[in-house]
């Protein structure tokens, strides 16, 4: 603060014309992340498939899907800037289709919020034709511009990516469980980031918005839509699933803000689930130790069996009498040879040894 008077006035008290006083200065600012899936739940049937990787029109890939964000400035203090980070489940871990990309993502307000998706390629690569079923809710024109990054990018390219693909899909799957159990968006601290994660290497599809002033209560809304890609639910077997997308808001940029100001990210997921009708083609696999345990089964009840028929005296019965002869030839000694008998009144005995008491009649 300076002062001054049209009076002469002394060279050496000037100094005393000039105080410098320190106010105070206190910036409070809050981002509010939410999300919605429409629809909530899809329901497929797994004894239609759909014509996969031979579709012309999209329709034939399977359901529609729209995961819609709205970012919003809670105040008091205005916004020049924040980031939208959205991460689109485009395969599954493997590579299969899950969640194709039919356009650029769907911004409110050109004015306010520009996306561009990383992954280009991306965004309908079976060159399939669109057909217009999906009214966008948020706005009438698709964005697809390439930005230009700020000094604050180019620090965060410094970062430390994660080092691969298993890595990042871990850290997915724990932050959407943190989501979950929280059942809102949360405050994020993790090292899941717009400079961080490479979806080239995770099987995901990276959407960056970059969002300019936001007075107190404003807000903004990006939607991504897609289709369910049936084939692979059917092929995968993944039944009564819940497929998510998630985003990461953060604010960039305050009026007046210290060089160190970093209020926390927020973090939230949209979710999808995905229920099948009908029954289940083909047998499911059964487990190794159903076999083995219908196999004791079976012995048991064998041994069992032969226990009882011991007991019942089954392997004690009598067998047929055996009956001897003495056979006299030329008159000479005797010699005693043994024959056995099917039966006492219809055996059987050579000529020189028949017996009719013996033997019954002949034949």
């Amino acid at each position: 603060m300076h002062a001054n008077s049209t009076n002469s006035e002394d060279s050496k008290t000037l100094r005393n014309n000039e105080v410098e006083l320190s106010i105070p200065l206190e910036i409070k600012t809050q981002l509010s992340l939410t999300g919605r899936s429409t629809p909530e739940q899809v329901d497929y049937s797994v004894k239609n498939r759909s014509a996969g990787e031979a579709s012309i029109f999209d329709s034939e890939i399977g359901p529609l899907v729209s995961h819609m964000y709205q970012v919003t400035n809670r105040g008091p203090s205005a916004l020049n800037g924040a980031t939208l980070d959205i991460f689109w489940p485009s395969f599954t871990d493997n590579g299969a289709n899950l969640l194709y990309l039919i356009d650029n993502p769907y911004v409110s307000d050109t004015r306010k919020v520009k996306c561009r998706v990383k992954q280009n390629k991306n965004i309908n690569p079976g060159s399939l034709t669109i057909a217009n079923e999906h009214v966008p809710a948020v706005s009438s024109q698709s964005l697809f511009k390439r930005l230009r990054r700020s000094a604050e990018d180019e620090l965060d390219r410094q970062a430390k990516p994660l080092s691969g693909g298993d890595q990042t899909r871990n850290e997915f799957k724990n932050a959407v469980k943190q989501v979950k159990a929280a059942g809102k968006a949360i405050e994020y601290t993790g090292s899941l980031s717009r400079a961080t994660v490479n979806c080239d290497n995770a099987d995901c599809t990276h959407i960056e918005c970059e969002i300019k002033e936001l007075k107190e209560d404003e807000y903004v809304l990006v939607e991504v839509i897609g289709r369910l890609w049936v084939n692979t639910l059917i092929d995968k077997a993944y039944f009564d699933a819940d497929i998510s997308s998630l985003a990461i808001a953060k604010v960039s940029s305050v009026p007046f803000a210290p060089k160190d100001f970093d209020p926390p990210s927020q973090m939230a997921i949209v979710t999808t689930n995905v229920n099948p009708t009908g029954d289940i083609e083909g047998p499911r696999s059964v487990p190794w130790w159903l076999w083995l345990l219908a196999i004791l089964i079976g012995i048991a009840i064998l041994l069992l069996l032969i226990l009882c028929l011991w007991k019942c005296g089954f392997f004690k019965r009598n067998r047929p009498p055996a009956e001897s002869a003495r056979l006299n030839k030329g008159g000479g000694e005797a010699v005693t040879e043994h024959f056995a008998y099917s039966g006492v009144n219809t055996g059987y005995a050579p000529p020189s040894v028949y017996s009719p008491d013996r033997h019954g009649a002949r034949l």
